[in-house]
């Protein structure tokens, strides 16, 4: 597997996000993948409820489906024999689309999706065309007011070695009540592209957002767009010295706010992680600076970062992990924190460390707004690495200080691994949505027949 890589001072850093699909799917296709420990996890024992039932669908464990809720596999296809790495979006009339990788069985990897109303039967899955018969990786997704889904991805070409070449970032739309999604356009020029994501502005614009790397400088780019086709590029934080390296970078807006976030992390040389929030008050165009830091530690992870807004209010997740940055495994969190602001992330003053009671490593954080004063994350709970026992799990939080309010295993057995070449490898992140009260998740399954497959899951 290789990686792109980033020169800091003699330190070879490399890009998680765009690695070569190709190499991986050919390791994967033959490999059972083996994993180191973690230790550490969320937190003493805490107060927090729990349940796990069995939703419709399910099988080879349990699930959240419950009494109104859905659990179904819905990615595999006679083009794959493994799907990871997923997002999910939610129009505001239920419309679900979930996208993801897909290993083809002839080594090559592709972006699956599907459509949903509502989360009881899904479309087919589709095989996402990206251009010049490029591999694919790291779909994200968004939704407009109108019920339009956009879909971005990482698309490259491969040299002999199998490393990628030629990265681009891609954007397609599915106009509403579709069941495809539409041509992909291509943001900036092809290079050293990586690690998108995906959001719709207060005022309507498509918001895409990466890590490029050319000539030792490091830039965090952002592209904005008024219809999903005529991307304008931005800038929202960049090195030129050839000691930074950001990744990571997330977008968040806030209902009635003209106000977007960023949430990133970056790495500095002989300086450790840290964690940061910046925003931008003409939708997207341009970005303040400097950035808040959030967090200066070692500790923090290189893994995806997350952020929520409500009014003025914004609040940033990142996690923590003493393992090193590497190319072939996730990193193992020993916590996850989030971090406050209540001036529109001019200032940080407050944090707190997410506990949900296990005192277990976690895997793959993600984090949404719930309902009024909380915050919902998910995560793969686990012992250690290779876990046959580990969970899918939700935990609902308290806005104010982080408590927990409520805690539900999504799904339990997961194989607890993080190794990249495992045909247990569960992606760099998976998806999740709460509205209305309910949540929608998808994530990476490993439990059913020895490889992993995208579960849905919609829990009421």
């Amino acid at each position: 597997m290789k990686f792109f890589g980033l020169v800091l001072g003699g330190l070879v850093v490399v890009g998680c996000g765009a690695r070569s699909e190709f190499e991986d799917a050919v390791v994967r296709a033959g490999a059972g993948g083996k994993g180191g420990g973690g230790s550490g996890g969320l937190g003493p024992a805490v107060a927090s409820s729990s349940s796990t039932t069995t939703g419709a669908g399910a099988s080879g464990g349990g699930g959240a489906g419950g009494s109104g809720g859905i659990d179904l596999l819905i990615s595999q296809s006679s083009e794959s024999f493994l799907e990871a790495e997923t997002d999910v979006a939610v129009s505001a009339k239920g419309r679900v689309a979930a996208a993801w990788i897909a290993d083809g069985f002839d080594g090559h990897s592709f972006i699956g999706a599907a459509f949903s109303d509502g989360g009881a039967s899904w479309s087919q899955p589709l095989h996402v065309d990206t251009p010049e018969g490029k591999d694919a990786s790291d779909p994200v997704l968004a939704v407009d007011a109108a019920g339009q889904f956009y879909l971005a991805w990482i698309g490259f070409h491969r040299d002999a070695k199998g490393n990628p070449i030629d990265t681009s970032v891609y954007v397609a739309r599915a106009p509403a009540n579709a069941q495809s999604f539409g041509p992909a356009v291509a943001i900036g020029p092809a290079g050293e592209n990586d690690k998108p994501w995906i959001a719709v502005t207060p005022g309507g614009a498509v918001l895409v957002t990466w890590i490029n790397f050319d000539a030792g400088e490091t830039r965090l780019r952002s592209a904005r767009s008024a219809n999903g086709v005529d991307f304008t590029l931005g800038l929202a934080d960049h090195d030129v010295t050839g000691t930074k390296f950001f990744q990571h970078a997330r977008p968040c807006t806030a209902a009635g706010s003209k106000r977007v976030w960023l949430s990133y992390t970056i790495l500095t040389l002989n300086a450790g992680n840290s964690a940061l929030l910046t925003y931008s008050d003409d939708d997207g165009a341009s970005w303040h600076s400097p950035a808040l830091v959030l967090s200066k530690t070692k500790d923090v992870a290189h893994t995806d970062t997350a952020c929520f807004a409500a009014g003025s209010e914004v609040w940033a997740m990142f996690g923590l992990s003493n393992d090193p940055l590497s190319e072939t495994a996730n990193p193992i969190l020993t916590g996850v924190r989030v971090a406050h602001s209540s001036d529109g992330g001019q200032t940080e003053d407050g944090l707190f460390t997410v506990q949900d009671g296990s005192n277990q490593p976690v895997l793959l954080p993600q984090m949404v707004g719930g309902g009024p004063g909380d915050l919902h994350l998910d995560y793969y709970r686990g012992m250690a690495v290779d876990d046959p026992a580990g969970a899918m799990v939700e935990l609902a939080i308290d806005r104010a200080n982080g408590k927990p309010l409520s805690s539900k295993v999504l799904r339990q057995p997961i194989v607890f691994q993080n190794k990249r070449d495992s045909t247990l490898w569960l992606g760099d992140y998976t998806g999740l949505r709460v509205a209305g009260g309910i949540t929608y998740a998808t994530f990476a399954d490993n439990a059913v027949d020895g490889k992993s497959h995208i579960r849905f899951i919609r829990s009421p």
